[in-house]
């Protein structure tokens, strides 16, 4: 289960998640993301892949970093099968961040 957070639902976000557990679902299963400024959002978190944690996304467009956004620029792959090269070239961009603490550089293919 996920959650949005916006400034109009964070002060109800402890009764959400009293209503997710009489669900049954457990806490490890509910995660909440920030709203993101993207679309048509003036508020929220600027994306990019330097401040997402790579959750793999994939859609008819290719492969992309983050399912808070399939824009160009989290755009890994244009291609989605196979996968492993796409998933390579997030380690590797990863490792290169690690190392130069720099905001990642991809060229799609």
């Amino acid at each position: 289960m996920g959650t949005t957070e916006t400034p109009v639902n964070s002060a109800n976000l402890k009764q959400l998640c009293e209503f997710h557990r009489y669900l049954g679902i457990p806490d490890e299963d509910h995660f909440v993301r920030p709203l993101a400024r993207r679309g048509n959002s003036n508020e929220g978190l600027v994306l990019s892949m330097a401040n997402l944690v790579p959750e793999v996304t994939v859609n008819l467009d290719g492969v992309f970093w983050h399912p808070l956004s399939t824009d160009a620029d989290m755009q890994v792959s244009k291609k989605m099968f196979p996968l492993a090269p796409a998933v390579h070239r997030i380690q590797h961009q990863l490792e290169e961040m690690a190392r130069t603490g720099g905001v990642p550089l991809m060229e799609f293919k």
